[in-house]
């Protein structure tokens, strides 16, 4: 029998562990909050805010619900799919090599399938949660365009296995929870 886990947690990590992507709108994070947009049945965003703050929600796989940081992805089946869609709009991408760590404010969590998620891993404010990814990611990252992203990045022969996006493609060294 397996054991139950939180819907949508896999595991935690505070070092990357595989070589993962972020697409998004010019080089800053502007993550987008529940609270923001006007009641409709389907609405967007990266995050609930709960009195003015992000919490740390991928402290406990119990507890936990998302969504709650901004998505990132492996190079994969939807990862090439959306930087084409996207491709040649002002979107960039950014490449963060794997087996790199992450600064104590934050924490990178396997959601589901290839999606993963950089969360806090303390409580801050939306506009400290923005600066810290975006400083993570513009101090280790590299920046692509979409262009040269679809260039550089073919779509692995791994993305096709029954593994795809599990941990079997990760080191377990960097496993937290």
């Amino acid at each position: 029998m397996r054991t139950p886990r939180a819907a949508g947690f896999i595991a935690s990590f505070k070092v990357t562990p595989l070589e993962i992507f972020r697409v998004n709108k010019g080089p800053s994070i502007f993550l987008r909050e529940w609270a923001a947009f006007p009641p409709q049945r389907f609405t967007i965003f990266d995050l609930h805010t709960y009195e003015g703050k992000v919490l740390p929600k991928a402290l406990n796989k119990a507890t936990y619900q998302l969504p709650n940081g901004a998505s990132m992805r492996p190079n994969g089946r939807y990862q090439q799919a959306l930087v084409r869609r996207l491709a040649g709009r002002d979107w960039i991408v950014y490449s963060i090599p794997k087996d790199t760590p992450l600064p104590e404010e934050l924490i990178l969590v396997h959601e589901h399938t290839d999606h993963y998620s950089m969360q806090p891993a303390i409580e801050m404010s939306l506009e400290d949660l923005n600066q810290q990814v975006t400083q993570f990611l513009q101090t280790n990252g590299t920046l692509y365009t979409t262009e040269h992203w679809l260039s550089t990045y073919k779509l692995p022969s791994w993305s096709t296995k029954k593994a795809y996006g599990s941990r079997s493609v990760m080191d377990n060294n960097t496993f937290i929870g």
